[in-house]
């Protein structure tokens, strides 16, 4: 194998990383959304209301590291994407 092949392979390896890190910060703010968001409906035109909340702990599982992050003094560019998103109570 020649060393011009090897460090196309390791380039390229190595800019496939950055992407899915880079797509797994990004996807944080939109699923927090998803994840920490309520919905309200009202069922005809009874006075009975449906409220649905979905279960965060599978965010917290998925996120876990960039909630660590987050807590950190360094960490508040995070918290600055993550308020990009709004959380519909």
């Amino acid at each position: 194998m020649s060393d011009e092949r090897k460090k196309t392979g390791l380039a390229s390896r190595v800019g496939i990383a950055v992407i899915i890190a880079l797509l797994y910060v990004l996807s944080s703010g939109p699923m927090r959304t998803v994840a920490l968001s309520s919905h309200v409906s009202h069922v005809g035109t009874s006075p009975v209301v449906a409220t649905t909340t979905t279960n965060v702990g599978w965010h917290l599982i998925v996120y876990f590291p960039l909630y660590l992050i987050a807590d950190q003094s360094w960490g508040s560019a995070i918290d600055w994407y993550w308020n990009l998103f709004p959380v519909i109570r």
